[in-house]
């Protein structure tokens, strides 16, 4: 049951991270770049962003950790659970204001 609520975890993620994620990467222009000597209805595929399997690393890595978490709390009765999961939480979001603030 563990491993399929994983799965379930693992797609969520990634569907929310592609939805936040690839606007952002059309605007950075992270796009790929079409040669003009192929086939003429490849230029449709011009400006597709390049990066997208981003969102299953993210994916993949939110489900390992809700594994990894969840391994803790019942190997050790359940009393790490929440100061991990407040490190968990609290560092991805100091990433995310490290990395909204960096350029201002």
């Amino acid at each position: 049951m563990r491993f399929i609520l994983s799965f379930i975890v693992a797609f969520g993620v990634a569907a929310i991270a592609g939805q936040l994620l690839i606007p952002l990467l059309r605007r950075l222009k992270a796009g790929q770049s079409i040669r003009t000597d192929g086939p003429t209805w490849h230029m449709s595929k011009q400006g597709t962003p390049t990066m997208g399997g981003i969102m299953f690393i993210i994916g993949a890595g939110a489900a390992i950790s809700g594994c990894f978490i969840s391994l803790i709390a019942l190997l050790s009765g359940g009393e790490t659970l929440v100061p991990l999961t407040m490190g968990i939480v609290l560092t991805v979001l100091g990433g995310l204001i490290f990395l909204t603030t960096k350029n201002k």
